[in-house]
């Protein structure tokens, strides 16, 4: 029982958690390979994620089929 609700739970947040991961370790190696490069792929990782959940909450208020 407890397996099933851990098991949803990580399914639900998924993709969110391998989406910061994968830009930390993005901004992370940028910063290994050139320190000034760090600043333009934060912007970058910032931006998107503004991006995304912009319209992720244009979905929602949609709602239904578009």
């Amino acid at each position: 029982m407890i397996f099933k609700t851990i098991s949803r739970v990580i399914k639900r947040y998924f993709d969110v958690f391998c989406y910061v991961l994968a830009a930390g370790f993005i901004n992370y190696g940028a910063f290994c390979i050139y320190k000034p490069l760090l600043w333009f792929t934060l912007a970058l990782t910032f931006g998107v994620t503004g991006w995304l959940s912009e319209w992720l909450s244009d979905q929602k208020e949609k709602g239904g089929d578009t």
